[in-house]
């Protein structure tokens, strides 16, 4: 039973995540980082801890463009993000309005909730050895104007860039959008003389469509047996499921957790 709520818990872990706009100093670089999901490129760059979620995250930018890397262990978290989805937004005014933005999913675990066996703890959670390491296998899409619906995969738009991977037990997020770029063709984003843009890390919000299939899924396993089916309750008619009495299992926030950042970017003269 205590199982059954170990989902939604990680999920309020998360959300103690301060949501304070968070200031970061983007650092220079003049070479062109490859944006291929094993960070290795960031070694001899400073980055900012988030003791909260264990993880490490950093801006470097050069006067074309600006990239974004985050690196953690935690599987569980690994997971999460695969199922629930991921979303980096940028807003080139400074203004905290999510206006063009990268999302990242995995189709073949989205709607999977955790799978609870006796008294362990789900299996996409447990650190034994004998689990296999969980790969990152999602797509990256186009995100605008606050929406994560039917973008385009971003390898067809010219000006973005993204990949994830898994190497020597850590976990890698990359991201890169163009500056400044007068090619109409190409996603941009024209930074003021201030150097100043907005920059939100998305967690696990979901669309309308994922949200729904969530709801159903939760109907239909908090409804196995029918009234007086399923588990019993305490004090009341009917099991885990029944119309009247039980524990219901809850269904887990759909809207995820936001990181809100003021980006200030380097200046090679500085």
């Amino acid at each position: 039973m205590k199982n059954i709520f170990y989902y939604p818990l990680l999920l309020l872990f998360i959300s103690l995540i301060c949501c304070s706009d968070e200031k970061i100093q983007s650092k220079w670089s003049d070479d062109t980082i490859s944006i291929d999901g094993n960070g290795m490129d960031w070694k001899d760059i400073p980055l900012t801890y988030n003791e909260d979620m264990k993880l490490i995250y950093g801006f470097i930018n050069n006067d074309s463009s600006l990239s974004f890397m985050m690196r953690f262990r935690d599987q569980g978290l690994a997971r999460m993000l695969s199922r629930r989805g991921m979303t980096l937004w940028f807003n080139e005014n400074n203004d905290k309005v999510k206006v063009i933005g990268i999302h990242y999913v995995d189709e073949s675990v989205q709607n999977m909730l955790p799978r609870m066996r006796g008294n362990h703890l789900p299996t996409d959670q447990r650190t034994d050895n004998k689990q296999p390491a969980f790969i990152p296998a999602g797509i990256f899409t186009l995100a605008q104007k606050d929406s994560i619906e039917d973008g385009a995969e971003i390898n067809s738009i010219p000006g973005l860039e993204a990949a994830a991977g898994h190497e020597n037990g850590f976990y890698c997020f990359e991201f890169r959008i163009l500056l400044n770029e007068h090619e109409k063709t190409n996603r941009s984003l024209q930074v003021s003389k201030n150097g100043k843009i907005k920059a939100c890390l998305e967690i696990g919000a979901m669309s309308e469509e994922d949200k729904e299939r969530m709801q159903e899924m939760m109907a239909q396993r908090s409804g196995n047996g029918g009234r007086g089916g399923g588990m019993k309750g305490g004090g009341g008619r009917g099991g885990m499921g029944g119309n009247k009495g039980g524990s219901r299992m809850q269904a887990p926030d759909t809207d995820g957790e936001e990181i809100w950042m003021t980006v200030t970017l380097a200046n090679k003269n500085k």
